[in-house]
C-alpha cells in the first residue's frame, strides 16, 4: 500500500491526490510517480518512508582497502554477503 500525506502537499493538491493507492507489484516507484501525474502534481520534493519489507540492512566490517577504493569493494562485499543467505 502506497500513502500520501496530503497535509503535506502544497494547497490545492491534496484533494486531487489519493490517500492510498494499492500495490500490486513491488514497484512502488512506479504507483507513486503514476499518482502523482494523474493529479497534475508535479515540481514538488517526497520524503519516502519505506516499509521493512521493501528493504534489507546488513552490518559488515569495514573492508582494509584505501577509501578511494571502497566504493568499488563494497558491492562485492554484500554480492557475497547476500549470495550466502
Amino acid at each position: 500500500m502506497l500513502w500520501f500525506n496530503r497535509e503535506h502537499f502544497p494547497d490545492g493538491y491534496s484533494d486531487k491526490l489519493a490517500k492510498q493507492v494499492a500495490i500490486d507489484s513491488g514497484d512502488w516507484q512506479k504507483h507513486c510517480l503514476h499518482s502523482l501525474k494523474q493529479a497534475h502534481i508535479s515540481n514538488v520534493t517526497l520524503d519516502v518512508v519505506l516499509n521493512s519489507n521493501l528493504y534489507q540492512t546488513y552490518q559488515i566490517d569495514k573492508p582494509n582497502v584505501p577509501q578511494e577504493e571502497l566504493s568499488l569493494t563494497l558491492p562485492f562485499l554484500l554480492k557475497e554477503l547476500i549470495s550466502e543467505k
